[in-house]
C-alpha cells in the first residue's frame, strides 16, 4: 500500500478520535458538586427534603428549627403542627393535612401549613417566620447534612423506666413498651417472655418469617417505621407525665435522646 495513503488514513483516524474526545468534553451534563458539611451539633434542627417524594430537589432543602418552634408554640403544644389520632395519641407526622404523597400535594401541604401559619401570626403582630421561597430554601442549606445519632437506650435507662412506671401505676407494666400485634385478636398484646425492641416489628426493610412479615406489613401500612413508632410511643408517654406536672419525666427534645454518647460496659 502507498506510504502516503497509510499516513493519510492514520491522520484521519487521529482526527476522528480527537473529535470524539472533544464531543464528550463539551456535551457532558454539567453537575454541581456540593460538598456536604455535616452539622456537628444538630441542636434540634431537622432537614426537610423528602427526596423519596420529590426526587431531585429543584430548590435547596429546608433546615427547620424544631427547637425554636417548640418554644414559640409552647402554649399550643405539639398539636399545633402534629395531628391527634384516636385515644388522644399524637402522631408526629407533618404536615397535618396531605391529600396524597404526590409531589404537588406534598409541596402544597407544606406550604399551606407553614406559610399560612406565619402569615396568621404576622397579621396578629406577633413574631413570625418567613413567607418567601428563598428565605426557607436558602442556598446555604445546600452544604448542610443534618443527621442525628441513634437514640441511646441502655440497661440503666431501662431500669429507670421500670421503676418510674411502677411508681406511677403501682405495678410492673412491661406491655407499655414490650407488646406485639396479635393477628388473631387484631390488637396489641403483651406476653411475658416475648419482650423485644421496636425493631422486631417496625424494621420495615428486614426480611422476616411468614407471621412476622404479616405483622411488619401492618406496621408498614400504618406508616409505623422504627422512627415513627418510637417517637409516637416514647414522646406521648413523656408528654403525658409532663402534663401531670412530673418534672422528672423523659425528654421531648431531639438532642436529649439523640446524644451520641454511649456508655461502655464498664460505665454501666
Amino acid at each position: 500500500m502507498n506510504r502516503k495513503l497509510i499516513y493519510f488514513l492514520v491522520s484521519i483516524a487521529y482526527l476522528i478520535l480527537i473529535a470524539i474526545g472533544l464531543y464528550g468534553v463539551y456535551t457532558v451534563e454539567a453537575t454541581l458538586h456540593v460538598k456536604e458539611t455535616p452539622v456537628a451539633e444538630p441542636q434540634n434542627k431537622i432537614s426537610i427534603a423528602h427526596t423519596e417524594i420529590f426526587g431531585k430537589l429543584e430548590r435547596p432543602q429546608v433546615v427547620f428549627d424544631h427547637g425554636k418552634h417548640v418554644e414559640a408554640m409552647k402554649s399550643e403544644g405539639c398539636t399545633a403542627c402534629h395531628p391527634v389520632k384516636k385515644d388522644n395519641i399524637i402522631s408526629f407526622d407533618f404536615p397535618k393535612k396531605i391529600k396524597s404523597k404526590s409531589k404537588t400535594d406534598a409541596m402544597n401541604a407544606f406550604h399551606d401549613e407553614c406559610i399560612e401559619c406565619h402569615k396568621k401570626l404576622s397579621s396578629e403582630n406577633k413574631k413570625s417566620g418567613p413567607v418567601t421561597c428563598a428565605d426557607c430554601h436558602s442556598k446555604k442549606n445546600n452544604k448542610l447534612k443534618i443527621k442525628y445519632p441513634v437514640a441511646e437506650f441502655d440497661f440503666s435507662y431501662h431500669d429507670k423506666h421500670v421503676k418510674k412506671l411502677k411508681e406511677k401505676i403501682g405495678k410492673d407494666d412491661c406491655g407499655q413498651c414490650h407488646h406485639f400485634y396479635s393477628l388473631e385478636e387484631k390488637k396489641l398484646v403483651y406476653k411475658e417472655g416475648t419482650e423485644e425492641s421496636c425493631y422486631y416489628c417496625h424494621d420495615l426493610n428486614k426480611k422476616r418469617g411468614p407471621e412476622l412479615t404479616a405483622i411488619t406489613k401492618i406496621s408498614s401500612d400504618k406508616g409505623l417505621s422504627v422512627k415513627n413508632a418510637s417517637h409516637q410511643q416514647c414522646l406521648n408517654c413523656h408528654l403525658k407525665y409532663q402534663k401531670q406536672g412530673d418534672k422528672e419525666t423523659g425528654p421531648t427534645e431531639c438532642i436529649k435522646c439523640h446524644t451520641g454518647k454511649y456508655k461502655t460496659v464498664e460505665e454501666l
